[in-house]
């Protein structure tokens, strides 16, 4: 009995990790119920799973998925966070390590790359996902935007331009001139 229920939970981390893009590592060091209760409820309320996970069997899953030693990574308790964005796993990670005495992170798996506790941070430090995709965005538009504010200026603004274009046309061609 014991290695078949050793073995379900073995598939489930090689199911649920082996697409895994952002995952950390944390050991949590000290910690009473409540303050564990309490840094689970952060994670929670911000869309990151936690999960206490069997050493042994995190090891051979993480062993098994990423072909490299990862036994530093679990060494005694040890706490997994994941989400689907690894900025944000980290992002979360490293607020709740500097919030809450007692949390340590140890490594992660940062967009399919395991990474140490620095790499995790330096994920961390990163723009999100949804700012990233603003700031696209933002480059995409303005360009747009300064063309509708010359067409919505009314005919002055084209006008202006025209004016504009036309002196630097006589310019030129009265240098030309000139010559």
């Amino acid at each position: 009995m014991p290695n078949r229920a050793n073995q379900l939970i073995l598939d489930e981390y090689l199911s649920t990790y082996k697409d895994a893009r952002g995952v950390v590592m944390i050991k949590p060091e000290k910690q009473d119920s409540l303050t564990q209760f309490q840094m689970r409820a952060k994670a929670t309320e911000s869309n990151v799973r936690v999960l206490m996970v069997r050493n042994r069997l995190s090891t051979l899953a993480f062993k098994k998925l990423y072909n490299q030693d990862v036994s530093g990574l679990f060494d005694g308790s040890t706490l997994i966070l994941d989400n689907v964005d690894p900025i944000h796993a980290a992002k979360v990670a490293v607020d709740l390590t500097t919030t809450r005495a007692g949390l340590k992170i140890v490594g992660g798996v940062m967009d399919g790359e395991l990474c140490d506790a620095a790499g995790v941070k330096a994920w961390s430090e990163r723009d999100d996902l949804p700012t990233t995709q603003s700031k696209i965005a933002g480059l995409l538009v303005a360009p747009t935007q300064a063309v509708l504010s010359i067409l919505n200026s009314g005919g002055q603004g084209i006008l202006g331009l025209l004016e504009a274009y036309n002196e630097k046309r006589e310019k030129e061609g009265g240098a030309a001139k000139a010559s």
